[in-house]
C-alpha cells in the first residue's frame, strides 16, 4: 500500500518554460490541508501510481453525515505531461469505498504558467462545494435504490456501457457480470445496485482512468434513470 511518504520518493521531473510540475505529495498535502480548515475528517486515503510514478492518483475519504456514504475527494497528476492535474468531487459508499464522481465539480489544469497558485484555488473552491456535492449524490442513491432493473435491461444498459460508451473496459466488463450474479453487497435488482456493481469494476482500471471512468458512469446512469 503507498502512503503520502511514498509519493515523495518519487523523481520528480525539472520545472522548464512550457512545463511546471506539481509535485504528487504538494497536491494530496493541499487537499488534507484544505478539508482540515473546513472541519472535515479524513476516515481513510487511497494511493495509486503507474508508468513508475509517473501518474498518481489519490482518493480521500472525509467522513459525511450520513451513515452509508462519505465524502470524496479525488485527485489526477502526472509528470510525463500524459495527464492535466484533476481534482473531482463526490462521494464513496462506506462499506465497499465505491466512489461517485459527477462532471459537474471535476475541475482540470494544464501543468503551465500560474498553475501553482490555480490548483490551490481549484481545491480551496471544491473544498467549499465538497458538502453540497455530497448531499447531491445522497439523493442520487435514493433516487437509483427505489428503481427496480430487469435482468434484460441491466445487460443492455452494461452492454452500452461497454460498446458505445467505452465507460468499462474488457476486463470490467466480467466483473461486473460476476458482480451481477454474486455481489453480497449489493443483490437487489435495482439501478443502484447496478451503479455499485459497475464501481466496483472500475476499481480494476488503470489509476489514469479513474475520474474520467466515474464522471461517464455517472452521467450515464444520470441520463438513464433521471
Amino acid at each position: 500500500m503507498i502512503n503520502i511518504e511514498d509519493l515523495n520518493k518519487i523523481q520528480s521531473p525539472d520545472k522548464t518554460a512550457t512545463y511546471i510540475p506539481i509535485l504528487h505529495k504538494d497536491l494530496a498535502e493541499l487537499v488534507l490541508e484544505e478539508g482540515d480548515k473546513h472541519g472535515f475528517k479524513i476516515r481513510n486515503t487511497d494511493y495509486s501510481i503507474a508508468k513508475e510514478g509517473n501518474i498518481m492518483r489519490g482518493i480521500f475519504a472525509f467522513i459525511g453525515d450520513d451513515p452509508a456514504m462519505d465524502m470524496q475527494v479525488g485527485i489526477l497528476n502526472s509528470y510525463d505531461k500524459s495527464k492535466k492535474v484533476t481534482i473531482g468531487l463526490g462521494s464513496q459508499v462506506f462499506i465497499c469505498q465505491n466512489g461517485m464522481v459527477s462532471a459537474d465539480y471535476t475541475m482540470k489544469r494544464k501543468h503551465t504558467g500560474s498553475v501553482e497558485d490555480d490548483i490551490k484555488y481549484m481545491i480551496r473552491e471544491g473544498m467549499k462545494n465538497l458538502y453540497d456535492e455530497y448531499r447531491r449524490n445522497i439523493q442520487v442513491r435514493n433516487k437509483l435504490f427505489e428503481i427496480g432493473v430487469s435482468k434484460s435491461k441491466y445487460a443492455e444498459l452494461i452492454g452500452r456501457m461497454f460498446i458505445e460508451e467505452n465507460i468499462i473496459t474488457p476486463t470490467q466488463l466480467g466483473i461486473v457480470k460476476r458482480e451481477f450474479k454474486e455481489s453480497k453487497l449489493f443483490p437487489e435488482p435495482t439501478a443502484w445496485s447496478m451503479y455499485n456493481h459497475v464501481t466496483q469494476a472500475l476499481k480494476f482500471g488503470h489509476p489514469a482512468n479513474y475520474i474520467e471512468q466515474h464522471i461517464g458512469l455517472h452521467k450515464f446512469m444520470l441520463e438513464h434513470f433521471e
